[in-house]
């Protein structure tokens, strides 16, 4: 009877986008500091977001004393994540052989932050073709520039720096 009963639970809050606080505590804090906008709209505002990343729809369950809300991962057949407005690309295709060198660098001294002089030391190349490299690196998303002039240094992006993404 009690599984009938979570089951209708359920429904309702799918159908209307509105729950009610189970916590009251819990739902008065988040709503001082700030972080609840407004009560029952937090459903739909979940719903419609992974919609406009391209993700499935979240799974909703009940319990007697808990509450799950389930984000789903996209398959790797899917390309709906191509929809999101925050998805990065970073491009790696047709990069120079110096590019390539400095890359694999920075990959085995991922704490290391380089500037032009040193991309012209590991590529012995001119400082104008460093400068265009170095440029071209952060636009494709690869390399976060730090700083201005002399003092401006280089490092891979956090993601960059697992060896599961290959370049």
């Amino acid at each position: 009877m009690q599984n009938c009963t979570l089951n209708s639970k359920i429904a309702e809050i799918k159908k209307s986008g509105i729950s009610k606080r189970r916590n009251p505590l819990i739902a008065q804090f988040f709503e001082k500091m700030g972080l609840m906008e407004q009560e029952g709209r937090g459903l739909t505002f979940m719903k419609n977001e992974a919609k406009k990343h391209g993700l499935p729809e979240p799974t909703i369950e009940a319990g007697s004393k808990t509450f799950k809300i389930t984000f789903h991962n996209i398959s790797e057949k899917s390309n709906g994540f191509m929809s999101s407005p925050y998805k990065t690309v970073r491009n790696y295709e047709n990069l120079n052989e110096r590019q390539k060198e400095v890359m694999e660098y920075l990959r085995k001294n991922p704490n290391l932050q380089i500037s032009r002089s040193d991309y012209i030391r590991i590529t012995k190349t001119q400082a104008k073709t460093a400068t265009r490299d170095l440029t071209n690196l952060c636009k494709r998303k690869v390399l976060d520039k730090n700083g201005k002039g002399k003092g401006t240094r280089y490092r891979l992006f956090p993601l960059l720096m697992s060896n599961k993404y290959k370049i």
